[in-house]
């Protein structure tokens, strides 16, 4: 009895938490729905008018200096500690902040890459690469800075938590790594030079029942729902692609053909989400991006936690009538790390990129502290780390700079 008991309360968590896919438009009439951004509850994705109002009425607050030399004293880049690298200790997690969303994170003896991100620009190029982002604080290391890579996992397709030529870069140095996308993500990976025997293509909730074996050890990666939405260009907000040419893809439906010109709809609609990884001794949590639903990570925590380490986003989140429904902010990432019982938690998502919100460039961190006292945490158990800087979960550190810094006041 206490087992049917047990398996109608899991059903009845997942119940309305997993992905979903609507089927109106151009990709319901070839089989291809795209993907629902928000099964669980109403979701207002910004519109042209926010979006305009944002950029061009909502102030900006960021006050991101301009000159280098007063970046690099409240938000410096740390030379990359290769000895650490090489050799993390065996007993502990090992997390290097790479940049925003992009993470090195390594223990029971493998080394794992999330939202590999490295370019000085994300976004799309040619005409609309005005709607990108540009960095004030580069990556902290290159690909060929890293020494040993076993997987990589991707939350989604957004500009600034996949970048194609990493992709390409990752997979030409180390041709043997482990790549975990969730839905439709697949094909974009090949046709980017990733190896299709090395990738694991999961929807929410899958990866519990497999084991992966890296370097003699087995791993479980599992993918988690998350609150966020895919897209790369203009017309294809979690659904298809337009283009010319041959078919490089499973998911191409064959148009028409005039002379030697075939057009071909490329069907690459994207699932988005978490990954929990259970290791032989340490369990790790990347939650990519994200609004909060309570219900949705309290889920998660009641079938995965505790975690040794959480990597959760804290920033870019203002204005937040505009944002709030795919960004959290500090005070839910500090809730996101008590529903998934995390044992420490690292920010993320935050101190990198230009234009992408609207509050102080260094408030995040700032906020997530007074949130954890407020709430009679210790702070330390979550924290952020300076660029490039590596750091054990437990071990003591300095207090960053950016963390007394305030902003200007208004004259």
């Amino acid at each position: 009895m206490a087992a049917s008991s047990n398996g109608a309360k899991e059903s009845d968590e997942l119940d309305g938490l997993r992905s979903q896919k609507e089927w109106n438009g151009i990709g319901g009439f070839l089989g291809k729905g795209k993907y629902v951004c928000c099964p669980w509850k109403k979701f207002d994705r910004p519109h042209l008018l926010d979006l305009a109002k944002w950029k061009l009425v909502i102030p900006n607050n960021s006050n991101i200096p301009d000159k280098q030399e007063e970046l690099d004293k409240v938000l410096p880049i740390l030379d990359i500690d290769d000895s650490k690298l090489f050799s993390p200790p065996s007993d502990k997690i090992q997390v290097t902040w790479i940049g925003h969303a992009t993470v090195l994170v390594q223990f029971d003896d493998i080394s794992i890459l999330c939202d590999p991100v490295f370019r000085e620009y994300c976004g799309p190029d040619g005409i609309l690469k005005s709607a990108g982002f540009w960095r004030y604080r580069r990556a902290a290391c290159r690909i060929m800075d890293i020494p040993k890579l076993d997987a990589v996992l991707i939350s989604h397709n957004h500009y600034d938590h996949l970048e194609n030529v990493a992709v390409t870069e990752i997979a030409e140095r180390f041709p043997h790594v482990m790549w975990f996308v969730s839905c439709d993500m697949k094909d974009w990976m090949v046709n980017k030079g990733a190896n299709p025997d090395n990738i694991k293509e999961l929807d929410w909730w899958e990866g519990e029942n497999e084991s992966v074996k890296l370097n003699g050890r087995d791993f479980k990666f599992i993918c988690t729902p998350t609150q966020h939405w895919c897209q790369r260009k203009p017309l294809d907000m979690n659904k298809v692609i337009l283009a010319f040419g041959c078919p490089r893809h499973r998911g191409h439906r064959k148009l028409f053909r005039i002379s030697h010109l075939t057009l071909y709809l490329y069907l690459l609609q994207a699932l988005w989400c978490s990954w929990v990884v259970k290791g032989p001794t340490k369990s790790y949590y990347f939650a990519g991006d994200t609004g909060y639903h309570k219900r949705l990570f309290e889920t998660i925590g009641n079938r995965y936690g505790p975690f040794d380490l959480a990597v959760l986003p804290i920033g870019c989140y203002e204005p937040r009538h505009i944002l709030q429904y795919q960004h959290v902010d500090p005070i839910e990432a500090v809730s996101i790390h008590e529903d998934i019982k995390a044992k420490c938690s690292l920010g993320m998502h935050w101190g990198t990129f230009k234009t992408m919100a609207c509050e102080f460039f260094l408030e995040p961190p700032q906020k997530v502290e007074e949130e954890m006292i407020k709430r009679g945490h210790n702070p330390l158990q979550f924290m952020c780390i300076c660029h490039g800087e590596t750091w054990c979960v437990g071990d003591t550190r300095k207090r960053s700079p950016y963390m007394d810094v305030k902003p200007p006041t208004k004259a």
